[in-house]
């Protein structure tokens, strides 16, 4: 067998794009920014209403609280990244009781945490409040608001956590429902407990007590969901502190941000106090409101990639990685971009919606304040990535300087000496000197280990001949496929290799595009090739519909598929998946071909992608590896 005739002159040439990548990333980026808004609208619009139905001087109350407060969300993250991180292992493991012993010990963590997080906090409101108050007007406020978001601190953390693990068993949906809701229902009682029943902080901290609430019964759903993985377990005392100990390291470098972030947070409120005053420390909250918002956008799109960079680096797929970090860049940039317009054209509307009449003299430090987010979404997605790529040093350092080693001195030295714009000028020259220091020192780290660029990831891997993606279609499968066999040749492959895994790469091209003849959104293929020392490995990302070309149509029985150890990257021998994700219309010749051909042919489906790996032996096929 040899691919279609063409000639390679004429065939097109096909580079590596973030098309694949990109197209999935947008999937996870819509249903995260979703949930990451409806939450970060419901706080601001908690902010409004005390503003304007209680007053200014409420509302600097309730803000001197939110560090406080965002300690919960701090120990959401702790617990809830760490726990889905585990189950996600576990669950690629194939370790079913893993995954659920991280999921049980991950609820049980989250109710521990909230018990002691109300046992201390509600008894002693008033003396906290009054050390991290500068102003004994804002005392009472503060005191009220924290001592009852305290009281429903247990549903606060578990419903974070609960959709982080949601996420983590590809409950999208759910995930996104349970979080939306959580900020629709506390918005609704906003107005009934302050604005009919006049309750006050109070009534704010009470309706976020019972969105939450509603938040965990949705989240309760999951249980009813009939192809969910995870399922509660009793659990292994006798372990169950090595577990909780594994939770939290891995929860510990998100948290660590929330945590120092909280930590600046009350040293900005108290030195502002002291300085300028309450007045000050309004504009600030409606400034750190408007930040609410952004973070939805650049938070939400550096953890949206989160899970596929993670795949894309396990699988030495250093050129895929690269691309989609560009590409997770440009769509973050350009949220923040929308957002820094709106802000520059309507500062004394935006501050109005805050505190009624606005506040003299504001609007050009709200436009002041916004410059500093575009260094930020830089740091956010910076921090993402290195954790990902297990360069942790990195991320704490970057960590450690935006929120400590610049930021904090910038305060005191700039607001003791230009008052309130010095106090925002602290945070844009924070935010920018970070992300210059982090570029810096990653350029020399790229330089000395002779990396490929300053996100701290190799070159691609020499063993890799071709990398390319194109359209699911039978002429990019032609051109393709003699890409494939003149690029193998070029490395100095045998012509029955090369011929055998340029055919692999036809047939499977072709079967797919029969597959999703009319589909709406265009199917597109990511195709690397790879020289290993004892075979030649073709991987294709596509994604299309679910297909399997390991399962044979017509009802046949499933073949399993057997991989071919390979030392860079040994292929894993898999179930055969339910015979409906094979092609019922990509017709039995394909699929015999492909595994007439090739060695070993290992598929899998995960991230919503069809991934599947074709390893080509010397004299060696398929058929006769699978009795």
């Amino acid at each position: 067998m040899q691919p279609s005739s063409r000639d390679p002159e004429q065939s097109r040439t096909y580079g590596r794009s973030a098309a694949v990548l990109g197209g999935q990333y947008r999937r996870f980026f819509g249903a995260s920014i979703a949930a990451a808004m409806m939450l970060q609208v419901t706080i601001i619009m908690d902010t409004i209403f005390v503003g304007q139905l209680v007053g200014p001087v409420a509302m600097s109350g309730v803000r001197v609280a939110s560090p406080i407060v965002n300690l919960l969300s701090v120990l959401a993250t702790l617990v809830g990244v760490g726990g889905s991180t585990l189950a996600s292992i576990a669950m690629g493991r194939r370790d079913r009781d893993g995954a659920n012993e991280a999921f049980t010990t991950s609820i049980l963590l989250s109710l521990a945490l909230g018990a002691v997080f109300a046992a201390i906090v509600v008894p002693l409101a008033e003396p906290i409040a009054r050390a991290i108050s500068s102003s004994p007007e804002t005392v009472p406020h503060t005191t009220a608001f924290m001592r009852v978001v305290a009281m429903g601190s247990p549903a606060y953390i578990l419903t974070s956590t609960l959709a982080l693990l949601l996420r983590s068993d590809s409950c999208i949906k759910l995930s996104s429902v349970v979080l939306a809701a959580s900020g629709a229902v506390s918005a609704g009682l906003d107005l009934v407990f302050m604005g009919a029943m006049r309750m006050g902080v109070e009534g704010s901290a009470l309706a976020t007590d019972m969105g939450m609430l509603a938040g965990v019964l949705l989240a309760l759903l999951y249980f009813r969901w009939p192809d969910r993985t995870l399922c509660l377990c009793r659990p292994a005392w006798a372990g169950a502190t090595q577990m909780a100990a594994s939770i939290f390291k891995n929860g510990a470098p998100s948290s660590l941000r929330m945590l120092f972030s909280c930590a600046s947070l009350l040293f900005l409120n108290y030195v502002v106090g002291g300085v300028v005053g309450v007045e000050g420390i309004t504009v600030l909250a409606v400034c750190g409101n408007i930040q609410l918002l952004a973070v939805g956008f650049f938070g939400a799109g550096g953890q949206a990639a989160m899970p596929i960079e993670g795949v894309l680096f396990g699988e030495r797929d250093f050129g895929g990685l690269r691309l989609l970090v560009r590409y997770v860049l440009r769509v973050v940039l350009a949220c923040v971009a929308v957002l820094v317009l709106v802000v520059w054209l309507f500062p004394s509307q935006i501050m109005g919606l805050f505190v009624r009449g606005g506040v003299a003299g504001s609007d050009w430090l709200v436009r002041l304040y916004v410059i500093g987010f575009v260094p930020m979404s830089v740091n956010y997605v910076l921090l993402y990535h290195f954790n990902v790529v297990q360069r942790r040093a990195m991320a704490l350092s970057l960590i450690a300087l935006e929120n400590i080693v610049l930021y904090l001195p910038l305060i005191w030295v700039l607001t003791h000496a230009f008052g309130l714009v010095g106090a925002v000028a602290s945070f844009v020259c924070a935010e920018a000197l970070t992300t210059a220091l982090t570029l810096l020192v990653a350029g020399a780290i790229r330089r000395r280990e002779e990396l490929a660029s300053v996100l701290l990831v190799p070159a691609v891997p020499r063993e890799v001949v071709l990398e390319a993606s194109a359209p699911a279609t039978a002429q990019a499968a032609v051109d393709l496929a003699h890409g494939v066999k003149g690029a193998l040749d070029e490395c100095g492959a045998t012509a029955s290799v090369s011929g055998r895994a340029a055919m692999g790469v036809e047939e499977m091209m072709v079967a797919t595009a029969r597959l999703n003849d009319g589909a709406r959104t265009p199917v597109m293929f990511d195709v690397r090739v790879s020289r290993l020392p004892d075979c030649v490995q073709v991987t294709l990302r596509d994604n299309g519909r679910p297909f399997d070309p390991t399962v044979r149509d017509e009802g046949a029985d499933a073949a399993a598929s057997t991989a071919a150890p390979a030392p860079a990257a040994p292929a894993v021998t898999a179930p055969a998946p339910a015979a409906s994700t094979a092609a019922p219309d990509a017709g039995p010749d394909a699929i015999e071909a492909l595994l007439a051909i090739a060695s070993s042919v290992d598929h899998r489906h995960t991230l919503r992608l069809n991934q599947t790996v074709i390893e080509i032996e010397e004299g060696v096929t398929h058929e006769q590896r699978v009795p």
